[in-house]
């Protein structure tokens, strides 16, 4: 954590529309090589599952995964420790993700946890990634 001048830890972090986008597609990303893999070890074609998680995925991210990114940013805006964050958006990710597949799924809810996991992960090392961009004041 930076400490400003004046010698006060910081009270505030913010993050900019560049540091939104990046961590969206960090998170995008190892979502699809995370769908990719589990698809791989069924014995299924790593390449031709992550491409599809992506094309299929990333429409959904771009209404769901970044506004929710974009919420939880400014709502954390007052928590100077960036940890917070990260678990913050595992938490978060997770529960929506779980709330999201529970809805549409036709499978037992057990069955859904391994994948809001998958997403809330994805979320929170998205959000990692973007940790040097943040701005503390």
């Amino acid at each position: 954590m930076d400490i400003p001048v004046e010698g006060r830890p910081p009270t505030r972090v913010t993050l900019g529309v560049g540091a939104l986008l990046v961590g969206f597609a960090v998170g995008a990303s190892l979502l699809a090589v995370a769908m990719g893999l589990n698809w791989a070890l069924s014995g299924n074609d790593f390449l031709g599952t992550f491409t599809l998680a992506l094309v299929y995925g990333l429409p959904i991210g771009i209404l769901t995964g970044l506004p929710l990114g974009a919420v939880l940013n400014v709502a954390l805006r007052r928590v100077p420790n960036q940890w917070q964050h990260v678990l913050a958006f595992f938490g978060v990710f997770t529960a929506a993700g779980f709330a999201g597949i529970a809805l549409v799924s036709i499978s037992g809810t057990a069955q859904n946890l391994p994948i809001a996991l998958a997403i809330g992960v994805a979320a929170a090392a998205g959000r990692l990634s973007v940790w040097k961009m943040a701005r503390t004041e």
